[in-house]
């Protein structure tokens, strides 16, 4: 189970989130100083995280692990999730050095792949884990969906969010669950959920800026990774899907960076709106979600 070191890659994503808060016509910290800096505190992180976490289980050869049928793919969501926005803080950061477009969505990506991919190598050589082609697959997808959002006719047309809601499952298994709050939103999958944002007002201009329309995914009563496991407990895992309003602040601009830079941040969240779920079991209304 990855979940106990998926709060590294959580944090560079919303660390590297801000890449793109400037105004346009500020004055940007240069290119090779902002790759440089972030290799070197990349590669400080990675060399703590082999020696902290790692280094307590047996080195094997180099192998894969399929872990594809864990936790209804909500794993699979949050590479993506990370990826997309570490691709958007590369394209950005290419772009505002003088790239075309087409070469900074191309940099973009490899500059997001370079910091997930060494994840996956330390799982290879780990006994306890291995390296899973899922994880680098829904890597590259979340890098697609990107260049797909920069490539639309519309630029921009749509987000990808993440949002939390503390679950009564982390009780359960408070070791792979969480503790409490600042553990759990990192590593209950019940309370997490990931969201496309639809910028409507592209689609119409009858439509407020700071109202947007999300799809989410979600899944719950979780408490194991597989779903056999969850049946032997007395559990019956099941996925979530939503229709949600999203409340957008992307249009919202500042003279302050900082100011900015918390935009930036909100604007990786989805604000709870009200919604509609659906699951195999039933059809229900959120007044916030």
């Amino acid at each position: 189970m990855k979940m106990n070191k998926y709060w590294l890659i959580l944090l560079f994503t919303f660390l590297f989130s801000f890449g793109h808060a400037q105004p346009k016509d500020s004055i940007h910290f240069p290119l090779k100083k902002k790759l440089l800096l972030t290799a070197v505190s990349y590669t400080g992180s990675m060399i703590a995280l082999n020696e902290l976490w790692y280094k307590g289980y047996e080195r094997t050869p180099f192998h894969l692990f399929n872990d594809n049928a864990e936790w209804k793919q909500m794993d699979k969501f949050g590479h993506s999730f990370t990826s997309y926005h570490l691709t958007q803080t590369g394209y950005d950061w290419f772009v505002q050095a003088g790239y075309t477009k087409k070469k900074s969505l191309i940099l973009g990506s490899v500059f997001s792949f370079s910091l997930m991919a060494p994840i996956e190598w330390l799982d290879g050589y780990s006994a306890a884990y291995g390296a899973s082609i899922g994880d680098l697959g829904a890597n590259l997808s979340g890098s697609l969906l990107f260049i797909l959002n920069e490539s639309v006719s519309k630029p921009g047309l749509f987000n990808f969010k993440y949002s939390f809601l503390p679950s009564n499952y982390a009780q359960y298994r408070p070791n792979a669950l969480g503790r409490n709050f600042y553990e759990q939103w990192l590593k209950d999958y019940n309370g997490q959920s990931y969201w496309v944002s639809i910028d409507l007002h592209q689609l119409s201009s009858n439509i407020p800026e700071w109202l947007n329309l999300a799809i989410g995914y979600g899944a719950d009563e979780m408490v194991y990774a597989r779903d056999r496991s969850n049946v032997t407990n007395g559990f019956y895992a099941f996925r979530q899907f939503y229709i949600a309003l999203d409340p957008d602040i992307s249009s919202i601009h500042s003279n302050k960076k900082w100011v900015n830079y918390l935009i930036s941040f909100v604007n990786t969240l989805h604000i709870p709106a009200p919604a509609i779920e659906f699951n195999k079991n039933s059809t229900q209304f959120w007044l916030f979600k």
